[in-house]
Formats: C-alpha cells, sequence, structure tokens
C-alpha cells in the first residue's frame, strides 16, 4: 500500500476552506455599525427609502440591511444562542416596531432571499450603501 495521495489533497482542501471559512467568520463578528442610538434616524431613513416598496418586500430588506449593518455574524447563523449576541437583535426588532419572533422569522430566509432574488439583493445593496454613505466613521471594514 502507498500513500493515498488523493485523500492528502482532498485533506489539504478542506482545510484550506476552513481556515478561510474562519477568515470569514472573524471578519463578520466586526458590524458596521454599533451605535444603538442611531437606530430611529436610520429606521426612518430606510422606511422613506422602502416606501416604494411591497411591505412584504420592505420589511425584510430593512431587516437584513439593519442585521447586517449592526450584526453580519448573525444573518451566518441559525436561530441558536442568546445571552449578549441577541440583545443586538432584540434592539433591532424593538427599533423598528416588530416582535422578536418575527424577526427571525424573517431573518432565517434573508440570506436565501438576497441569494436568489435580484429585485431585493438590489434594494438591500442600494440600502446599505445609503446607510454607510450617511454614516461612515463607525466602519470597521
Amino acid at each position: 500500500m502507498g500513500i493515498n495521495l488523493e485523500w492528502l489533497a482532498a485533506c489539504k482542501n478542506m482545510r484550506c476552506a476552513i481556515e478561510h471559512s474562519q477568515e470569514l467568520l472573524a471578519k463578520m463578528e466586526k458590524p458596521y455599525l454599533t451605535d444603538v442610538n442611531l437606530l430611529p434616524e436610520i429606521h426612518a431613513m430606510l422606511k422613506d427609502y422602502l416606501s416604494s416598496q411591497e411591505q412584504y418586500v420592505a420589511i425584510r430588506a430593512e431587516i437584513m440591511i439593519l442585521v447586517y449593518l449592526y450584526a453580519p455574524a448573525r444573518l451566518a447563523r441559525q436561530n441558536k444562542g442568546g445571552g449578549k449576541k441577541n440583545q443586538i437583535l432584540t434592539k433591532i426588532a424593538d427599533g423598528i416596531g416588530i416582535s422578536n419572533s418575527s424577526l427571525y422569522v424573517y431573518k432565517a430566509s434573508l440570506v436565501q432571499q438576497y441569494k436568489l432574488y435580484k429585485t431585493f439583493r438590489d434594494v438591500v445593496d442600494e440600502g446599505v450603501k445609503m446607510v454607510k454613505e450617511k454614516y461612515p466613521v463607525q466602519s470597521v471594514y
């Protein structure tokens, strides 16, 4: 029996993929916005921006934008965990006037909707860009 080079190559590829994933997750732990006192102002700005969208799209887009800016890693995780990490989601839910359970229901499918629907992706991207232009100083990226 010789050395199984295919197995070694597969292990190396998996290790590289794991390291890359860990780097991405570490980056996602750093939110763009940290000041939750800005939520009412950002909510008003997004509500105005999203007013031309159907309510179904508007609420999901606003949640996606806010979670992405305040807690990007929460988009990549299941609805598990608790404590301080979920406090920001509670503040977002309170800030836009929905229940925590509603936020979790919406959040569960946001990434998939973002990947699948170009119009939703465009609305979210423009909203993120708009908020980042208005609040550039909190950027950690």
